[in-house]
């Protein structure tokens, strides 16, 4: 056995020191393994105190990267994890691994080492404020040692694991004196549910799961956000849904409640807009366990009404916007929505918006010679591993990609830095994965920027001979930065970018296998070969970034509010948003010269809102009924407008955009579901009528109920442009042709000239 986790050769720590008392606690709830980079004296008296109760040590290389792997083992199996750093440096180190630990919830203790209270006032070196320090990422930082030793560790294990959970740093120090706070140095905390009387929780949850029945009889569109506080009651909530096909959203960390092959699952909900289809569409939004640290910084903009219910004493925050916010248990929740009448929705639904998503997703997909785009690195790595492979998940615009795109059957499956975002994450974390299920396949998705940080930690995986598979996206550059980044005033390349790297022969430095990539056999070769291995294997793959400006588009922007095949229109168009009033069409007014130059000419004169396109001024409204040949724009998959002919129709005020299914506007339209219209008189260009629409709804032609609609409506555009009789005659006779009618309400309206 590795030195690293070999047992120590030195004398255990005596019973009555905080190093075996804080070991004992750890052990009693179950804790096995023990992270760290440990400095001398009673740091090592607490490995010994590990090795004598039969934990395992693992040394790591740096102390971030120890807590990460101490937060994963939590998130895995339960228990606390555990790590122990050097006093000053090493809590300093720590802190970043902390951080990401309290922001999602994961008990960990922090031991470290500590100038003694009794040195304080002589010794200088390596003293800085512990506690202070602790205080302003961890729950607690609470004084283990002396004769209180035993209760402290009792006490800072219960505090890590109390709803919610978190870290707490033990700052370990055998001369402290049997005071509850000496000093300051201890600060317990204690449960919410503590502090409420079981009567009033109970009286809550009743209240709330009445509320919460009317909700569901009332609605018909209902959508499921799904977070981390509803894994606990995974079974719970799919014998809930189980053949409802009611559309349930996850959050990353919470993947897996409803497996994604599901008819249910309905892919992420993150506070971007890859959700708006089913979000924009409900009249419910009831959230099960979603803690607000998952979400995105972004307005919460929906319209349905929204119901948040969280488990006793782990509280709420402010994110949801208008929300009615339940404290109840979340099995009694899913037994309110197990007894909930039928719904509208479509049959999979949610299985139909995020297949959407993933197709979106992989039409944006763009690589040049010799790189491969990062959504062909996810579908193929994730087509030639088990169902139950555990994947982590590092920040960066890959992230964007890996997410939606790898499905899991069940949860924690898959990993990822979600309240702190922090790179430097997936490795760490893999190895956290190895240890604790080293019967199942890992695989760790990085940017070369985040495995830059933890690069050292390869020889960590090498030492203890773990089966881990990294995969990096590897494009020399801070990619999602770089989206971000400004063409002026925010620094050059020179901000966002590195030198290229070759990460596969730094693997073969560090003792673990090595590859480099650019097609997807070779990736498929090298994984088939790493999953072979007994040791970790480091993917190099080539990356082009081209097209992660478009998945950022789709996970956050505009081009995620879309239209979806099969399920109904958006419910009441737009987000709303604070103030907004019901859409009327506003029409703009522009002065021409039909009779001779004035003030303010070519700008709007007037603007003036109409309840219908039938109110518009005759002379406007002729170029909508005549077989006028319309100019239409919508964006494109560049982010550039793209202009067509068309022949235009409307019925009163939406227009009906017919068009074939293999057309890129079909594609465009979706993504970007708005158009603007420009209609001009052939006679008088400088007579014409524009017309701004929002994309309300689609119809498939071969739809059983209403696709015979979208036939009769080419055919009567057929006979308005060319005056024959029917049926339309441009089918495209090479293939089966199909059409998709498309619906767009217009909002602005603006007019020009005279015939």
């Amino acid at each position: 056995m590795e030195a690293s986790t070999a047992r120590v050769s030195r004398q255990a720590a005596p019973a009555g020191s905080g190093a075996a008392a804080i070991v004992r606690a750890l052990a009693e709830a179950g804790t096995r393994l023990l992270f760290g980079v440990p400095g001398g004296g009673p740091n090592l008296d607490v490995v010994g105190a590990a090795d004598a109760a039969g934990l395992r040590f693992v040394l790591a290389r740096g102390e971030t990267a120890a807590v990460i792997m101490a937060a994963a083992c939590a998130e895995l199996t339960g228990a606390p994890g555990a790590v122990v750093v050097t006093r000053g440096p090493g809590l300093a180190s720590a802190v970043n691994g902390i951080a990401h630990a309290a922001l999602d919830r994961l008990p960990v203790v922090v031991i470290a080492d500590t100038v003694a209270a009794a040195d304080a006032g002589r010794i200088s070196h390596q003293r800085i404020d512990q506690a202070g320090l602790g205080r302003s990422v961890a729950k607690a930082v609470i004084t283990v040692g002396g004769p209180g030793a035993g209760e402290a560790a009792a006490r800072t294990v219960r505090t890590a694991l109390a709803a919610p959970p978190g870290p707490v740093v033990a700052n370990m120090d055998d001369g402290a004196q049997d005071e509850d706070d000496p000093g300051g140095r201890s600060v317990p905390t204690t449960p919410a549910e503590a502090q409420t009387p079981a009567g009033l929780v109970a009286e809550a949850a009743r209240a709330g799961a009445s509320v919460l029945a009317e909700a569901v009889r009332s609605a018909r569109r209902p959508v499921l956000l799904l977070g981390t506080g509803a894994i606990p009651h995974t079974a719970a909530i799919r014998n809930a849904l189980a053949g409802r096909c009611l559309p349930a959203l996850h959050t990353y960390r919470a993947r897996g409640v409803i497996p994604d092959p599901a008819p249910e699952a309905a892919g992420l909900v993150t506070g971007g807009t890859m959700e708006w289809p089913l979000l924009a569409t409900a009249d419910l939004i009831v959230g099960l366990g979603l803690d607000e640290a998952e979400m995105i910084p972004a307005q919460w903009e929906y319209a349905a009404r929204t119901i948040m219910v969280a488990e006793p004493g782990t509280g709420h925050g402010g994110y949801f916007t208008g929300a009615t916010e339940l404290e109840m248990p979340l099995a009694d929740a899913a037994r309110v929505l197990a007894g909930g009448p039928g719904h509208d929705w479509p049959p999979g639904a949610g299985r139909a918006a995020q297949a959407d998503a993933a197709a979106r997703l992989a039409a944006a997909a763009v690589a040049a010679p010799g790189r491969l785009a990062p959504q062909q690195v996810v579908t193929t790595v994730r087509a030639h591993t088990p169902a139950e492979t555990i994947a982590t998940v590092d920040a960066g615009a890959h992230m964007l990609v890996a997410m939606p795109l790898w499905e899991v059957p069940e949860p924690h499956r898959l990993l990822v830095s979600s309240g702190l975002a922090t790179m430097g994450y997936a490795l760490p974390a893999a190895i956290a994965a190895a240890l604790s299920a080293p019967r199942t396949a890992v695989v760790a998705f990085t940017g070369d920027g985040g495995l830059g940080m933890t690069l050292a930690e390869i020889e960590t995986a090498a030492r203890l001979s773990l089966r881990v598979v990294v995969i990096v996206f590897n494009d020399a550059a801070l990619s999602l930065i770089k989206i971000k980044q400004k063409p002026s005033g925010q620094g050059g390349e020179e901000a966002v970018r590195y030198r290229p790297v070759s990460f596969a022969a730094a693997a073969t430095a560090l003792g673990a296998a090595g590859a480099a990539v650019a097609t997807e056999p070779d990736l498929a070769a090298a994984l088939a070969g790493a999953l072979r291995r007994p040791g970790p294997t480091v993917i190099d793959v080539s990356v082009d970034p081209a097209g992660y400006p478009a998945v950022m588009d789709l996970s956050r922007g505009q081009a995620g509010r879309r239209i979806v095949a099969g399920l109904p229109g958006p419910r009441g168009g737009q987000p709303k948003r604070e103030g907004a009033c019901p859409v009327t069409i506003t029409v703009a007014k522009f002065r021409d010269v039909a009779e001779g130059t004035q003030p303010g000419q070519f700008m709007i004169g007037d603007r003036e809102p109409v309840t219908s396109l039938a109110d518009l001024d005759p002379i406007y409204k002729r170029l909508l009924d005549e077989p006028v040949t319309a100019i239409v724009a919508v964006i494109g998959s560049d982010g550039l407008p793209n202009l067509t002919p068309v022949w235009f129709d409307y019925e009163g005020d939406t227009v009906l955009l017919n068009l074939a299914t293999h057309r890129k506007k079909v594609a465009w339209l979706r993504r970007v579901p708005n158009a603007t219209f420009l209609l001009m008189n052939p006679e008088n260009t400088y007579h014409w009528l524009s017309l701004k629409t929002v994309l309300r709804r689609e119809i498939s032609e071969d739809d059983p109920v209403e696709g015979q609609r979208v036939t009769d409506q080419l055919d009567r555009i057929w006979v308005k442009y060319t005056g024959n009789e029917p049926p339309y005659a441009l089918r495209d006779p090479s293939m089966d042709e199909r059409r998709v009618l498309f619906e767009l309400e217009v909002v602005k309206v603006a007019t020009f000239g005279r015939p």
